[in-house]
């Protein structure tokens, strides 16, 4: 005998669209974006001081990036502070040969290799421009330190012995006030040398090493020296010795 047995009923279920948002999505946002106003205005006073404590250190390393940048000079202004209006300088530095090196970046990195206990010795070059193609123009600058009278006794500044007023070295030295040497006697100085020795724009300053007194006929600024910095520039024929070298203009 057989019967037949009825199929039992199922449900289906229905599908979401793909990708679609699921029911309730939207409610539930609109739910936790109303609970965080009322914590917000709950605890106003201290989320502000929240937010100024993660931002005070932001602001800290932000301010020291820009200062600390700004104070490094751009490869431009560096040679112009180096040359002013100048291509290059050479100086004498040491024996040719005999291993003798130079830094390729920085001029005044130089020496001799490591197994020479001493430096060769040889007659040192007295001036470097011979070996220079015929005509070549130089201007020869001497760096040294010079003793002076002040009102509180005799002390030692920076000189620079040579034309450094030259308009060809705008941007090394540049005039403040004042006009430039036209005699042997006649000197510029810093502004701060002249606070320092209480003189003014004509007035005598005099060098105890060599005992002669020079006019103050003008004030310089050096872009290598600070503002607060004393020191003067002679003309050539005062015949400073020191450290010299040679610029060759454009």
């Amino acid at each position: 005998m057989t019967s037949t047995v009825e199929r039992p009923e199922t449900r289906t279920s229905r599908r979401l669209p793909a990708g679609g948002p699921r029911p309730g999505t939207g409610i539930r946002w609109r739910v936790a974006a109303r609970l965080a106003r009322r914590q917000l205005r709950r605890t106003l006073l201290s989320s502000a001081l929240i937010g100024v404590l993660v931002m005070l250190p932001i602001a800290a390393m932000t301010a020291y990036a820009v200062i600390g940048a700004s104070m490094v000079g751009t490869a431009q202004e560096r040679v112009t502070a180096e040359l002013g209006q100048t291509e290059a300088w050479i100086s004498v530095a040491g024996a040719p040969g005999s291993g003798f090196w130079q830094s390729p970046t920085d001029p005044t990195w130089f020496g001799y290799p490591e197994n020479t206990s001493t430096a060769p010795e040889v007659t040192p070059i007295a001036d470097p421009t011979a070996l220079l193609p015929s005509g070549t123009e130089a201007i020869r600058v001497v760096e040294t330190d010079v003793r002076v009278e002040t009102p509180d006794g005799v002390t030692r500044i920076p000189a620079w012995g040579g034309e450094v007023w030259d308009e060809r070295f705008h941007g090394r030295f540049e005039l403040v006030d004042g006009t430039t040497p036209r005699t042997g006697r006649e000197i510029m100085a810093t502004p701060a040398t002249l606070e320092r020795l209480g003189v003014a724009i004509g007035g005598e300053v005099v060098l105890t090493d060599s005992d002669r007194t020079y006019t103050v006929v003008g004030t310089l600024d050096s872009a290598v020296l600070s503002d607060a910095t004393s020191a003067l520039f002679l003309p050539a024929s005062a015949g400073l010795e020191g450290d010299a070298r040679w610029y060759l203009p454009i």
